[in-house]
Order: structure tokens, then C-alpha cells, then sequence
């Protein structure tokens, strides 16, 4: 298991409570390149040419697409436990850590 994050405790954001969360991110390796998909979240979808720019992106999409989830109001899914998750042959899981917003909560 690997887990990519940049900071674990919860923060204050744009004056909005956040919280760390972790999803795990499926990594599919070919001879073009990474393809990275969320199963839990929806579209959330990425791709790149590199391991070190599979990760960056990784965290990048699972940012947006919290943003943008909480932005519209949608319903962000609690990420499915890692346990249930087995990578195939040409795959790797990864943990990729995002802020998820608590909403209703100002400061």
C-alpha cells in the first residue's frame, strides 16, 4: 500500500473546515503511459507519462474533484476501506490523501 498525502490533521480553508481524507486510486501502467482512476468518485480520472507525474496528478484530480463536488453541492462518498481493493496484473493501489470539506461549518 502506498499512501500519498501532504499533511494529515484537519485545517481551516478558505474559512471552511477541512478535513484529511484518503481514497484509495487505482494505477494502470501501459507502454503510453498511467492512467488513474477513484473508484469511489465518479470521473475522477487522470493520466501521465511518469510514476513521479502519476502522483502528482493523482492528488491534483482527487482535489478538484472535491472542490468542485462541494462546490456544487454534490455528495462527496466516504472512501472505500483499502482492504477491498486488489490490484490486477499492470496495476498498483495507491492512498491519495485530499481535503474534503465539512460543511456547514464556518470559522
Amino acid at each position: 500500500m502506498h499512501i500519498l498525502q501532504k499533511g494529515a490533521s484537519d485545517i481551516t480553508h478558505m474559512n471552511k473546515e477541512v478535513t484529511t481524507v484518503i481514497y484509495p486510486a487505482i494505477f494502470s501502467f501501459a507502454d503510453d503511459g498511467i492512467t488513474i482512476t477513484f473508484p469511489d468518485l465518479p470521473g475522477c480520472v487522470s493520466s501521465a507519462h511518469s510514476k513521479e507525474e502519476a502522483l502528482y496528478m493523482a492528488r491534483d484530480a482527487l482535489g478538484c474533484w472535491l472542490a468542485i463536488s462541494e462546490e456544487l453541492g454534490n455528495e462527496i462518498p466516504e472512501p472505500t476501506d483499502m482492504s477491498r481493493f486488489k490490484s490486477k496484473p499492470g496495476q498498483s493501489v495507491y492512498m491519495v490523501a485530499g481535503l474534503k470539506p465539512t460543511l456547514g461549518i464556518q470559522s
